[in-house]
């Protein structure tokens, strides 16, 4: 029963935002992308640092350093802020 509401869930999210199919369904490593625009455009959907990390492109480290200089706060923090 789950993997059933799980799949409508799926069909219902892209229905209303098509946009987000390449994020869901895009199974190829992925290259660097822009932290901020992506984080910003994404942080809604309460994921942990590892998926941030991986879609941007950067290990976990490398996110956090790169986001603790991008917006002079820990990922954590700015989440609590926003």
């Amino acid at each position: 029963m789950g993997k059933r509401k799980l799949k409508e869930a799926l069909l219902v999210l892209l229905k209303i935002q098509p946009e987000r199919k390449s994020l869901l369904f895009e199974f190829t490593k992925p290259h660097k992308i822009k932290r901020a625009s992506f984080t910003e455009q994404n942080f809604w959907f309460n994921l942990s640092l590892t998926p941030f990390a991986y879609l941007t492109g950067r290990s976990i480290s490398a996110f956090r350093r790169g986001f603790k200089k991008l917006y002079h706060c820990p990922p954590g923090q700015w989440l609590w802020q926003n």
